[in-house]
């Protein structure tokens, strides 16, 4: 038989300042507070730093000091770039094409923190991205009735594993539709 198992307090946005109120009582094996990889203010500043880096232009010299040389980085349907650098070579122009993009976390939203390894931590960081379409975006994408220069948003969910060394070991942003 199987015996039902509560909800844990991290499944859920955490408002400001309570992360480490939410792990006190938690029966994580092997974690406590003093080997967290990173304080919460630490992962809010490393992700404004992120977002600000992937407004456009993308700024590339950034992100590689955020990101660990070995990130794995697995974007919707298509495959792994098992480096920073074969990330870049990707996925350089793609992301210029956002013309004038600006990525912030939508008002009144939580950047969720659960630990992981005992030097990581799993991050979900909700990303609002407003921009300007392209010629190049419409052709990427035909499905979507826009004219080039007509202003767009998505929202993405960047999902990490953050290191005790302030980097990204693993990354996948996720749109939602």
């Amino acid at each position: 038989a199987f015996k039902s198992v509560p909800s844990a307090p991290l499944c859920h946005p955490l408002p400001p300042g309570t992360a480490s109120r939410a792990l006190e009582g938690t029966s994580l094996p092997n974690t406590t507070l003093s080997i967290m990889a990173m304080s919460e203010s630490d992962v809010k500043a490393w992700t404004e730093e992120f977002l600000d880096a992937m407004s456009a232009p993308v700024d590339w010299g950034r992100l590689k000091n955020l990101m660990s040389k070995r990130c794995t980085v697995e974007m919707p349907n298509e495959p792994k770039c098992k480096k920073f650098e074969d990330y870049e070579k990707k996925y350089a122009e793609f992301l210029g094409w956002f013309k004038g993009a600006k990525r912030s976390m939508p008002k009144g939203s939580n950047i969720m923190i659960v630990p992981a390894k005992k030097d990581e931590l799993d991050v979900i960081v909700p990303e609002l991205c407003k921009f300007n379409w392209t010629k190049e975006l419409g052709e990427q994408y035909p499905n979507v009735n826009m004219a080039s220069g007509e202003k767009a948003k998505i929202m993405i969910y960047n999902r990490f594993k953050l290191n005790g060394k302030k980097e990204a070991t693993w990354y996948s942003p996720w749109k939602n539709n």
